[in-house]
């Protein structure tokens, strides 16, 4: 199992930004199960462009007024 995953993704600051939300908002939705997320090493946490997509898609448009 470990051959599958990513040695290098999205950093969950870069997927806030992305979104446009607070990392804290990222976080929560990796521990909800939300968000797939992969532990690098200790204290690294790396996304997968595709899951950060998928999200994406669930995740309503801000309405223009």
């Amino acid at each position: 199992m470990e051959s599958q995953i990513p040695a290098t993704g999205l950093t969950i600051q870069q997927v806030a930004r992305m979104l446009q939300v607070t990392e804290r908002t990222i976080q929560r939705w990796i521990s909800i199960g939300q968000l797939p997320a992969y532990r690098v090493g200790v204290r690294c946490v790396r996304i997968r462009q595709a899951d950060v997509d998928k999200l994406q898609q669930r995740i309503p448009a801000p309405e223009m007024h």
